[in-house]
């Protein structure tokens, strides 16, 4: 009987153990997970917004966006630029609130891809983030830079230039 009880007592402290270890375990991989989806959405924030994958489809979504009358606003960036690392937390709710609203769309651009860097230099942008803002196939406004008061006023539809906004604006 002696042998028994102890045989039990064994048995009960390998289980507890058993529990405590699958529990770290599971512990240890939720922290992981959520910290390689943060990371993720750090990394990638940029992405939640529209994106292309091909300089055709820019054309495709500017002639759908043009038919209904949008204001299209092209914003550039590299995922490996500085600029555009330090001015994201600033840039990225501007443009999902841009692109909320009915009269405008968004499309995100990575020059890192080099589909897109032969495109960026034909619009003459040489520097990142930038932005260009179009209407029915007219370049009303680019901008490249840093200025966030510059960029807070192009991300509220309004011309830097003129202070008009871009609805109905045609000239650049």
């Amino acid at each position: 009987m002696n042998f028994l009880s102890k045989n039990k007592m064994f048995l009960k402290t390998i289980f507890k153990s058993k529990n405590i270890i699958f529990l770290v375990n599971f512990v240890l991989m939720l922290i992981l997970i959520i910290l390689g989806f943060i990371l993720y959405l750090h990394f990638n924030s940029y992405k939640i917004l529209p994106t292309v994958d091909n300089v055709v489809e820019i054309k495709q979504k500017e002639n759908v966006a043009f038919a209904k009358g949008e204001v299209i606003y092209e914003f550039v960036y590299r995922p490996t630029c500085k600029d555009c690392q330090n001015m994201k937390s600033f840039l990225v709710p501007k443009l999902k609130k841009l692109n909320k609203q009915a009269s405008s769309k968004v499309i995100t651009l990575n020059v890192d891809n080099s589909k897109f860097g032969v495109w960026a230099q034909k619009q003459g942008l040489t520097h990142t983030p930038s932005i260009i803002v179009k209407d029915k196939n007219h370049i009303l406004y680019r901008y490249q830079g840093l200025n966030k008061h510059k960029w807070q006023q192009l991300l509220s539809g309004l011309n830097p230039k003129n202070k008009k906004s871009f609805i109905g604006d045609v000239d650049s």
